[in-house]
């Protein structure tokens, strides 16, 4: 009798830590997807802050930098989001506010091959160009603004794509004509409206 107890308790022992395991495992822990990502994001704004607030000198190159890391961590992590071509494109910004032109080139480059259908699209192909034309790649800054032209005719950087394109091609002392007739008039319109206001 005594021995039929102890079975019967060692079967409900081993049931109930049984049952209590299968729980443990249907539990969702603390830290999901969502709340991960929620973090990344989270963390990224910070940096933002951070970046904002951060004089000119070494501290703000070290929050800069360690934002494009947030922005590429993300984008790595979450690929399908529909924050990661924007952050991929923030994290290129960064990099040619750093005079690292090529790395930027590549990041708008991988933008835009990475995510076709992203409504952000066109605007890494033109700042692929803007990077290239920083980097001094002339000739593939021309390819790139004029696949722009081609590819999206109706998005508003259209004009703009095609200006630099048609500026690259003819050299830079064009730029600087173009610059400077605008320049002037600025300050012909200027000029006008203080004669205006008197």
């Amino acid at each position: 009798m005594m021995t039929i107890l102890r079975l019967r308790f060692l079967v409900f022992v081993v049931l109930a830590a049984t049952i209590a395991f299968f729980a443990s495992c249907g539990t969702k822990p603390d830290t999901t997807q969502k709340d991960l990502r929620a973090q990344a994001i989270k963390r990224i704004d910070s940096l933002q802050l951070q970046l904002r607030n951060a004089g000119d000198g070494p501290a703000q190159t070290q929050t800069a930098l360690r934002l494009a890391e947030a922005y590429q961590f993300f984008a790595l992590d979450y690929r399908e989001d529909s924050l990661s071509l924007p952050f991929i494109l923030k994290e290129a910004n960064i990099y040619s506010t750093l005079g690292d032109f090529m790395k930027a080139a590549n990041l708008d480059k991988y933008a835009y091959d990475t995510y076709p259908k992203h409504p952000m699209r066109p605007n890494a192909l033109f700042f692929l160009g803007n990077a290239l034309h920083d980097a001094g790649d002339s000739a593939q800054c021309i390819v790139v603004f004029e696949k722009f032209v081609k590819e999206y005719p109706n998005h508003p950087y259209r004009e703009g794509a095609a200006q630099m394109a048609d500026f690259m091609k003819r050299g830079k002392g064009s730029l600087e004509g173009f610059i400077e007739r605008r320049a002037k008039q600025v300050a012909d319109s200027l000029a006008n409206a203080n004669k205006l206001a008197q």
